[in-house]
């Protein structure tokens, strides 16, 4: 018996498989700032959240998938909605930018619990030289409560999906960084690596099991997979180019701003079993940094 073309179509948009590509938002030079851009992975959906006159930093989805959040280089918290309408239509044109109220300043490097209900970041002081702290607020980023701090400059925080463990940058501006995981129920900070060069912020795969890590030990950054169960760290590849700003696209790639001289930062796909990493189809022309992947609850 055949079925009516009809209901073939309909069944294609139904079909629970069908789901809706990855969105991304990340941050490109556009009118002279670095401003929040938004688009699904496959490149298609672009759209600028961003216009106002200073460089923005560390954007980030909200897991409802209709706000972005971002820090200005010098100050600030913000939050920008996505339009809901489809790119160059008039209502896709509409985007809030607005300036959020916080308890303290200096917020960097936000990130939300997979339910939205907490927040991680870092506070970077201005008041003391070469120091900063990592802190756990609530989804208003109020109530924040001192979780990470000792002497010495604590950074980029990254939690899984409960916030029971952080993977954080711990160091001195002079001595190197170093990658640590904090495990929260237990309030035990165990120091990964050991070494006078600098590592890059440390991000916690979707099921928790693997941290990616950047590392210059051979030169150039590369990207370093820590086992948690373990505690030990493995080089992914050797690369020349700085593969940098990393972020899980599942357990199994991640996205990083592939460095290579003479050419603008770039995205890119690293698969972590086959060790290989393959530039995206699409890129700005301008370049890319701080690429983060929308996680729902």
């Amino acid at each position: 018996m055949s079925i009516p073309k009809r209901f073939l179509i309909l069944f294609a948009f139904a079909a629970p498989w069908a789901a809706a590509p990855q969105r991304l938002c990340y941050l490109s030079p556009v009118d002279g700032y670095w401003q929040v851009v938004v688009r699904n992975m496959d490149g298609s959906g672009r759209q600028v959240l961003t216009r106002s006159p200073f460089d923005k930093k560390d954007p980030v989805f909200h897991p409802d998938g209709r706000r972005v959040f971002y820090s200005g280089v010098t100050e600030g918290v913000f939050c920008s909605t996505v339009p809901k309408g489809k790119p160059g239509t008039k209502a896709a044109a509409k985007s809030t930018e607005k300036a959020i109220k916080t308890e303290i300043a200096g917020i960097r490097g936000i990130r939300f619990s997979r339910d939205g209900r907490r927040t991680l970041f870092y506070r970077a002081r201005t008041d003391i030289h070469d120091q900063s702290e990592v802190w756990l607020a609530d989804s208003a980023l109020q109530h924040a409560v001192r979780t990470i701090y000792r002497p010495g400059l604590q950074r980029y925080p990254d939690a899984n999906a409960d916030f029971s463990m952080i993977a954080y940058l711990s160091g001195r501006a002079m001595t190197g960084h170093d990658i640590w995981l904090y495990q929260v129920p237990q309030d035990k900070h165990v120091q990964i690596t050991k070494d006078m060069v600098p590592e890059g912020a440390p991000v916690i795969s979707p099921s928790g099991k693997s941290v990616a890590f950047p590392s210059s030990t051979l030169g150039s950054y590369n990207v370093y997979i820590l086992d948690v169960a373990s505690g030990d760290y493995r080089l992914l590849f050797p690369s020349e180019d700085n593969l940098l700003d990393l972020e899980w696209i599942n357990d199994e790639a991640l996205l990083c701003v592939q460095m290579h001289p003479g050419h603008e930062p770039a995205l890119a796909r690293v698969d972590v079993p086959a060790k290989t990493i393959t530039p995206l189809a699409w890129q700005e022309e301008h370049g890319i940094r701080s690429p983060s992947i929308l996680k729902g609850p």
